[in-house]
């Protein structure tokens, strides 16, 4: 959804993720490049992927989806503890990640192609660790701003209460974006391929006895009626979501004025990446033009958005994946 890659049936032509070319270039200005969240977490497997992000060459990067953990891996700087404590953890994790690099090093030598190929998913996981160890060292005695987190709920489950759980996502996406941790964030509400905690979304949220993918494969006369529901449940959750962003502000104003959101699904029918149903709010101060519905050609390839969007947000790009040019329309 966010790589433009092909990845149908045994074709795997996957590529970087277009919120990572944009945490590239805010990096160097935020605590964290980006924040990878979803409701199941992890990666998933390649044809039944649990993140939106992707690492240069198409390598999944693995989401979170425990809202305290979340909460105390990038809020609340260990516990508050004092900073020469903090030091010591961060010199005992980079012992720890030199050593699982070199044992790595050395079987990697020993293995079949198939294992290799897990292997440098794991090594390119442990890189960023390894990466992200390094810059919490340079940013380790630069405070991050007050808050008040007596409002946030972090022990929610998805597989309990759905519209909690979601919600509460969403505010630690809100407070990370007000707090400048990061201004990269990626949030899979549900997967659609009915393995997900997403499957059951509709029965507990709605009572409805289906699960998300049967409604969506369903030819019943109440169909429509249920898909709707569903539709409107998540675009409940999205509107909160922007609400959020519209009363939180930071010292530019409203957060919704000057943040990108993007939102939708990667099929307009059954099983068919074509036609992408869109929503695309925020931005007031970057040039995005409200209010309308713009029916693209069919040939516009999504790549054209998101190569907008990063031009909207400052990064300079030629091109992304297989875009053809910027979409005027959108942007004034």
């Amino acid at each position: 959804w966010l790589t433009g890659g092909d990845v149908r049936g045994s074709r795997y032509d996957n590529s970087v993720s277009v919120d990572q070319v944009a945490a590239r270039h805010f990096s160097r200005s935020t605590r964290y490049p980006s924040l990878v969240l979803s409701t199941d977490g992890g990666v998933g497997y390649r044809s039944r992927v649990a993140t939106l992000s992707f690492a240069p060459g198409g390598k999944p990067i693995p989401a979170e989806h425990k809202p305290r953990q979340i909460f105390e891996r990038y809020f609340s700087l260990s516990g508050g503890e004092a900073t020469v404590e903090r030091r010591r953890q961060l010199e005992r994790k980079k012992k720890i990640v030199d050593l699982v690099l070199e044992d790595a090093s050395d079987l990697q030598r020993r293995l079949g192609q198939g294992d290799r190929n897990r292997m440098d998913q794991f090594l390119t996981s442990l890189s960023s660790v390894e990466e992200q160890i390094q810059r919490d060292e340079r940013w380790l005695s630069v405070p991050i701003k007050s808050f008040d987190a007596k409002d946030l709920e972090l022990d929610l489950l998805a597989s309990v209460d759905p519209t909690a759980y979601i919600r509460s996502m969403f505010d630690l996406v809100v407070l990370g974006l007000e707090l400048d941790l990061t201004r990269v964030v990626t949030y899979m509400m549900a997967r659609e391929d009915g393995m997900g905690l997403g499957e059951n979304f509709p029965k507990l949220a709605l009572g409805i006895n289906k699960g998300h993918h049967t409604i969506s494969h369903d030819l019943a006369d109440n169909h429509w009626q249920e898909w709707g529901s569903y539709d409107r449940w998540l675009a409940g959750n999205f509107a909160y979501f922007l609400e959020r962003l519209r009363t939180t502000e930071d010292g530019f104003g409203p957060l919704m004025d000057n943040t990108l959101v993007l939102y939708g699904s990667a099929c307009s029918s059954t099983h068919n990446a074509q036609n992408y149903p869109l929503v695309l709010a925020g931005g007031a101060a970057m040039g995005v033009r409200h209010g309308r519905l713009v029916r693209m050609r069919e040939e516009t390839p999504m790549a054209n958005l998101l190569l907008s969007m990063l031009g909207a947000v400052g990064v300079e790009a030629a091109s992304f994946s297989d875009s053809t040019g910027p979409l005027t329309e959108l942007f004034g």
